[in-house]
């Protein structure tokens, strides 16, 4: 029922007309992007926002990994901390230079979420760089 609930959703979105069965992935795929691209949009509008500062702060109180690791255990799932934790691994690994394919081997992860570091690492706000910066300078 829900399918078919979407597809007369669709149908009147786009008119009878411009249905066609075909077209239905692209319509999905244009629908996930924007949705993408509008949460993307409202996180950056509130990123500077007053509940964040006392978080970031939070995290900026611990002292060691370990309180760190129990911090996050605390406020994330565990699949938040992986999801986490292989972004980084991502981000390590493309500033090492490593290509796609190697990465995906290494890490499990899929060249989506390869792809999204990269534009992170790229045209990002420079976190990843201060954070290898520090690390390298401590080795």
């Amino acid at each position: 029922m829900p399918l078919l609930r979407s597809c007369n959703i669709l149908r009147a979105l786009c008119g009878s007309e411009c249905w066609n069965a075909e077209r239905l992935p692209a319509l999905f795929g244009r629908i996930t992007v924007l949705r993408a691209r509008s949460m993307e949009v409202n996180m950056r509008k509130n990123k500077d926002g007053p509940r964040s500062s006392e978080f970031y702060r939070a995290i900026l109180t611990l002292k060691t990994e370990e309180e760190c690791r129990k911090f996050f255990d605390d406020i994330c799932s565990v699949s938040e901390i992986l999801a986490m934790e292989q972004r980084y691994e991502v981000a390590r690994r493309l500033h090492d230079g490593l290509i796609y394919s190697a990465i995906m081997e290494e890490t499990g992860a899929s060249s989506a979420i390869i792809s999204r570091v990269n534009r992170s690492i790229q045209y990002g706000v420079g976190g990843y760089e201060i954070v290898f910066n520090r690390l390298d300078e401590k080795k």
